[in-house]
């Protein structure tokens, strides 16, 4: 018997804290997230700091925020 999505992710629900962080990891692991190069996402949290401490950074509010998310 295939169970569906839904059917799994109900059984999943009916796990503890402890074994839904496993299957989480497990399925957070399995995505194809391709490569992340340390050394840009570094410099990038870097440079935003820069930004904030130096009074450049465009905030957003929640609406923009909202907006972007949407976006994808």
């Amino acid at each position: 018997m295939t169970m569906t999505s839904n059917q799994i992710i109900h059984t999943v629900l009916g796990l503890s804290e402890h074994e839904r962080a496993e299957v989480a990891t497990v399925l957070i692991d399995s995505l194809d997230s391709g490569y992340v190069d340390e050394d840009e996402l570094l410099a990038e949290g870097l440079r935003r700091e820069r930004t904030a401490a130096d009074g450049t950074a465009r905030y957003l509010d929640e609406p923009e925020f909202l907006a972007g998310i949407q976006r994808g």
